[in-house]
Parts: structure tokens; C-alpha cells; sequence
């Protein structure tokens, strides 16, 4: 198992719905003990399923240890996650298509 997986791959891969999630860094304490598995996510938030039942968590000020599918783990700042799901892919696809300015440009 590897400590810890590279944070653009998994922005890249942009789904987090499913995946293990432990709160590690917050700047409000009551959110250092939070863990469970991430069941929907929006643009400023994750609902997370808790032992002690669901949470709304603002992804802004926490950082987040995601368990991956392959046994890794990747600490990722929530402030970099701000965006949609789909927005997340979108961007990652717009940004790797080859133009300085991250569009995609016709041949």
C-alpha cells in the first residue's frame, strides 16, 4: 500500500463518491474526528455517512484523507476540490488537450 497517491491523479479521476474519507487538518475542531464514506458531494460540500449518522462537511478549511480503490491514500486539500464532480473533469480535460491557455483548439 502505497502512503500516499499523487492528489492530481485523483482530482483528475474527480469521482470521490464511495471512497473512504477521514478529516485530518480543520480549522474548526469539531471536524478532526469526522470519518465514514464520502455518499454525495456538491460544489462547496461533502455528505459523509458517519457511525454517528450523515454530516455535511464544507470542503473549504478541511483537509481530507481519501481511501483509494487500490489500497493508497491521497491527502487532498478541500479548497482544490471546490467544484463539482463533473466541473472537476471537465477542467482536467479542457487543461490537458494541448492549448497554453487550457481550451481545446481545432487542428
Amino acid at each position: 500500500m502505497s502512503a500516499n497517491a499523487d492528489s492530481h491523479t485523483v482530482a483528475r479521476r474527480g469521482e470521490l463518491i464511495g471512497l473512504d474519507v477521514k478529516v485530518v487538518g480543520s480549522k474548526h475542531p469539531p471536524y478532526l474526528t469526522l470519518q465514514g464514506r464520502v455518499v454525495d458531494e456538491t460544489k462547496n460540500t461533502f455528505l459523509i455517512d458517519t457511525r454517528d449518522g450523515s454530516r455535511v462537511v464544507p470542503k473549504i478549511g478541511q483537509r481530507f484523507q481519501f481511501l483509494l480503490p487500490d489500497g493508497s491514500m491521497a491527502v487532498l486539500e478541500g479548497a482544490h476540490l471546490v467544484a463539482a464532480p463533473e466541473e472537476r473533469i471537465k477542467f482536467k480535460r479542457f487543461k490537458s488537450s494541448g492549448g497554453q491557455d487550457g481550451k481545446r483548439h481545432r487542428h
